[in-house]
């Protein structure tokens, strides 16, 4: 029997995060951010580039973590961009991918960025 309320927490967000990455966004969005993944370049708009200051500084956390819940239909975006809802429930990986995405911003050229996030 489970007891206590809320959802579960992971045990290693940071590096959930990571594996979700690397499985789910790379192929489109590209090790590095840049939108350069393989899949990435047959779709038309291209994925984002999370490395651009300019993008980087227009969005803030919630338009990153909602895309990623949502996906790109349910943002206003490319389509093609699945949703993540078994993520809705793990808000510490969810978080942990945002970090993910802005520290393309803040690394860039630098690769990829560490799953802690700073």
């Amino acid at each position: 029997m489970l007891v206590g309320c809320g959802a579960p927490r992971s045990e290693d967000p940071q590096g959930d995060a990571r594996t979700i990455w690397e499985t789910r966004c790379v192929n489109c969005h590209g090790v590095g951010g840049k939108g350069d993944g393989p899949a990435g370049m047959a779709t038309s708009p291209r994925p984002r580039d999370f490395t651009d200051p300019s993008w980087q500084a227009t969005i803030d956390d919630r338009g990153i973590r909602n895309a990623i819940l949502y996906g790109g239909a349910g943002v206003g975006l490319n389509p093609a961009m699945a949703a993540n809802p078994d993520l809705r429930e793990k808000v510490d990986v969810t978080e942990a991918l945002v970090r993910i995405v802005r520290d393309f911003g803040r690394s860039e050229g630098a690769g990829p960025p560490s799953p802690a996030g700073r």
